[in-house]
């Protein structure tokens, strides 16, 4: 997944100067991307890597996005969407306030299956329960921001820089992937 993942961060910001992404592995096969957007419009291009979740939250700014698979999701603050890479691949990106600041957490969903985080391993939150209930088909979930995952996401954002990887690897993310 890292190499995957590398490739298309390493063509998105050859293409997108003005843009920016930094990125943490928190587990094998999950990566953390807080991700700012300053553009109006972006082109996504890569493999369609149905084996890929993205669990994407917008803290400031909106997104609108068409997916390759002709599906459609719009982000404004607080809210978050779940899909495969696979529906992502060639897709385009607009931002109505040419402005855009949020995260993705980047899933493996084989590597989360055999190999899961041992915070994950007594609550049955695999890759294929994942999949299951938020892709398959092809299917792009969002879902309206709210105080309960404002208050998890949020915190990714603003926990002092000494604490921040300690909370990264213990985020309470696995409460959104648990409703």
């Amino acid at each position: 997944m890292i190499n995957e993942l590398t490739g298309i961060r390493t063509s998105f910001t050859e293409q997108h100067k003005n843009d920016h992404i930094e990125s943490v592995e928190l587990y094998p096969g999950i990566e953390l991307s807080y991700i700012t957007l300053k553009s109006d419009k972006l082109s996504m291009h890569h493999d369609e890597l149905d084996n890929i979740l993205e669990i994407n939250y917008c803290r400031s700014g909106r997104m609108g996005w068409k997916m390759g698979n002709g599906n459609s999701v719009y982000l404004g603050q607080s809210d978050f969407s779940v899909h495969t890479m696979k529906a992502c691949a060639n897709s385009e990106i607009s931002l109505p306030t040419d402005v855009y600041e949020g995260l993705t957490i980047f899933i493996d969903l084989q590597t989360l299956t055999n190999n899961p985080p041992d915070i994950l391993c007594v609550t049955g939150i695999n890759g294929e329960f994942l999949y299951d209930k938020f892709c398959k088909g092809d299917s792009i979930v969002s879902f309206a921001g709210n105080e309960k995952t404002e208050s998890i996401f949020s915190a990714l954002f603003t926990c002092p820089d000494h604490l921040k990887h300690s909370y990264q690897k213990k985020s309470r993310g696995t409460a959104v992937i648990s409703q």
